[in-house]
């Protein structure tokens, strides 16, 4: 039998969440207000993601209560910093940003990988995105950082 609780938070309507241009998003980025999170999944990253973004797949975001997602935001988002999350075509990161400010999160919706790309902003490609994908659970730093120069 479902508590009370249980029912009225699956009866409530998702949160709203705001939805930010990519130019916007990037310069709160540039200035550590906001972080960037990429929610397509590891063969969509493989073609490039935003220079600045973590990443974290959508397929994760609900698994054991958002147990792993809530972990992740905490890891990598500091007190007041907003949470801006973008896919590929802008339902995912909607759906993250819902889950985010269900967690008390001040989270944005940034629409498309495309929208960024369409704007100018900085792209990772190739290795960089490849290395941070091998060391993803290693470190969370892994996707802010190019990998280390062999000396």
């Amino acid at each position: 039998m479902l508590s009370l609780s249980a029912l009225l938070l699956a009866a409530a309507p998702p949160p709203q969440v705001e939805r930010i241009e990519p130019k916007a998003a990037a310069k709160l980025v540039a200035k550590d207000l906001a972080v960037l999170v990429d929610v397509r999944e590891e063969a969509e990253i493989k073609s490039g993601m935003a220079a600045p973004a973590l990443w974290f797949p959508s397929s994760r975001v609900g698994e054991n209560e958002g147990a792993a997602f809530f972990a992740f935001l905490a890891r990598n988002v500091k007190p007041r910093q907003q949470v801006i999350f973008y896919c590929a075509v802008g339902g995912r990161a909607e759906r993250a940003a819902q889950q985010a400010r269900r967690f008390g999160y001040w989270a944005a919706n940034m629409g498309s990988f495309a929208a960024w790309e369409k704007a100018g902003l900085p792209v990772k490609r190739g290795p960089v995105v490849a290395q941070a994908l091998r060391t993803q659970n290693a470190s969370p730093q892994a996707l802010r950082e190019p990998p280390a120069r062999p000396g």
